[in-house]
C-alpha cells in the first residue's frame, strides 16, 4: 500500500510595486502612471512604494528606477543583484530643493496655456500637477526633447497631468523660469489655475518643496452668454493692451464699448473677418472689459 503525500504550493505574497501580480517588478508595473491618472488604484502597502499614503509620480519613478536597474545596469556575467527594488523606500523631502511652477502664455482663442518651471537647486525627473478651470484634451512637452524625451500623460477631460522620465533623462536646474509643457483644453471657466503641485521627483529620487507663482489667469467680466458665443478677452484686467476675439461675423464691423468705473464709454472698431483686434489702454492705470 502506497502512502501518497500531498504537496501544496503556497504562492509567495506579491512584491511591493508588482501591480500585475506576475511575481516580477518590471516594465509593465511602471504603467502605474496611467492607473494613477485614471484614479484606478487605492494606496495600500503593496503599491505605495514610498509609504506616504498617496500614489503619485514618485511611486511611478521609484518603480521605473527599479526596472531601469533590472534592464540596463548589469553586465551579462554578473549576478544581477542590487537593492533598487527593495521596497518600500522611505519618502525623503529635501528642504533645500525648491521647485516653482507658473502659468506662462495663454491662448484663449486656441485654448492652450503654457506652464513654466523654475528649479534652481536640483534637476527634475518627473512632475505631477492638477489644474482647475479647464478640461485637458492634450499635453505637449516644451522642453528640449533630446535632453528630456519624456511625453506628458493626462486624464482626458480632467485637470490632472503627469510627466516622468523612465530612464535617466532630466530637466536641467536653473534660476530662471523655462517653458515646461503646453496644455490644450476645452470648456474653460472664468478662472483657470494650477490648483496643486501634487509631487515633483528630483534627480536623487527625492521630493522637494513646491511653490506656485502667478498660477491663475482670469477672464473676468465675461458673462456666460458671451463665453457660450465664443467671445474671449485676454488678459483681462489689463494694463497696456488686451486681445479681443470673437466668432466670425460675415465681414461686418464689430463695435466694442468700454466703460471705466461708469465714466466715459470708449469705442474701438474691428473688422469681423479678422475675428480679433487689440484694445489699448487710454489714460487709466488698469482696465477691464465687461460683456453683457
Amino acid at each position: 500500500m502506497r502512502n501518497w503525500i500531498a504537496q501544496a504550493t503556497v504562492a509567495a505574497p506579491p512584491s511591493i510595486g508588482d501591480l500585475d501580480l506576475n511575481s516580477q517588478q518590471n516594465t509593465s508595473d511602471v504603467g502605474i502612471c496611467e492607473r494613477i491618472l485614471g484614479n484606478d488604484l487605492t494606496p495600500m502597502p503593496c503599491n505605495d512604494i514610498d509609504q506616504d499614503g498617496n500614489l503619485t509620480v514618485t511611486d511611478a519613478a521609484l518603480m521605473a528606477y527599479c526596472d531601469y536597474w533590472n534592464t540596463y545596469n548589469h553586465p551579462p556575467d554578473s549576478n544581477a543583484v542590487h537593492d533598487h527594488c527593495s521596497f518600500p523606500f522611505i519618502e525623503i523631502i529635501n528642504p533645500f530643493d525648491s521647485v516653482t511652477f507658473s502659468i506662462g502664455a495663454v491662448d484663449l482663442v486656441n485654448n492652450t496655456l503654457d506652464i513654466h518651471v523654475k528649479n534652481p537647486n536640483r534637476k527634475i525627473l518627473g512632475y505631477e500637477l492638477l489644474l482647475s478651470g479647464v478640461q485637458i484634451t492634450n499635453v505637449e512637452s516644451l522642453y528640449d526633447p533630446i535632453a528630456y524625451p519624456a511625453v506628458p500623460q493626462f486624464a482626458f477631460g480632467t485637470g490632472h497631468l503627469m510627466c516622468l522620465s523612465a530612464v535617466d533623462s532630466l530637466i536641467e536646474r536653473g534660476p530662471l523660469y523655462k517653458p515646461l509643457c503646453r496644455v490644450h483644453f476645452m470648456n474653460p471657466e472664468p478662472l483657470i489655475c494650477i490648483q496643486e503641485v501634487i509631487d515633483v521627483v528630483n534627480e536623487n529620487y527625492h521630493n522637494n518643496l513646491n511653490y506656485l507663482e502667478n498660477e491663475c489667469v482670469t477672464s473676468t467680466g465675461l458673462s456666460e452668454v458671451a463665453l457660450d458665443q465664443g467671445i474671449r478677452v485676454f488678459p483681462n484686467p489689463f494694463s497696456e493692451q488686451t486681445l479681443v476675439s470673437y466668432p466670425p461675423t460675415s465681414g461686418k464691423a464689430v463695435l466694442l464699448e468700454r466703460s471705466m468705473q461708469e465714466r466715459a464709454v470708449l469705442r474701438d472698431r474691428g473688422c469681423g473677418r479678422f475675428r480679433r483686434f487689440a484694445s489699448k489702454r487710454r489714460t487709466w492705470p488698469q482696465a477691464a472689459i465687461n460683456t453683457a
